[in-house]
């Protein structure tokens, strides 16, 4: 099953992993640029292929759709500073 993102109301974080769901959970008001690092980041830490300056990648190696508000934001393929993932439920 590949990830997805959706748009939710979350109260603290702007963008986490939802493991039961599989998808990327981004609140509605996270800045577009803001939000495009942090799915880049997170998939770097579940260990996805890295992405390429037009997509972001699913563990399985398909492109993984954005939203239309993200689609024009540059997005790094890798993160350096290794940040923890926080899953929600665990």
């Amino acid at each position: 099953m590949c990830i997805r993102i959706r748009h939710v109301d979350l109260a603290v974080q702007p963008v986490l992993y939802d493991p039961p769901s599989v998808s990327i959970l981004v609140r509605r008001d996270a800045n577009p640029r803001t939000a495009v690092a942090e799915i880049g980041a997170l998939l770097s830490d579940l260990d996805a292929p890295a992405a390429d300056e037009g997509a972001l990648f699913c563990f399985c190696g398909d492109t993984i759709p954005l939203p239309p508000e993200y689609r024009a934001v540059p997005h790094a393929g890798r993160r350096d500073d290794h940040r923890q993932v926080i899953l929600r439920g665990a």
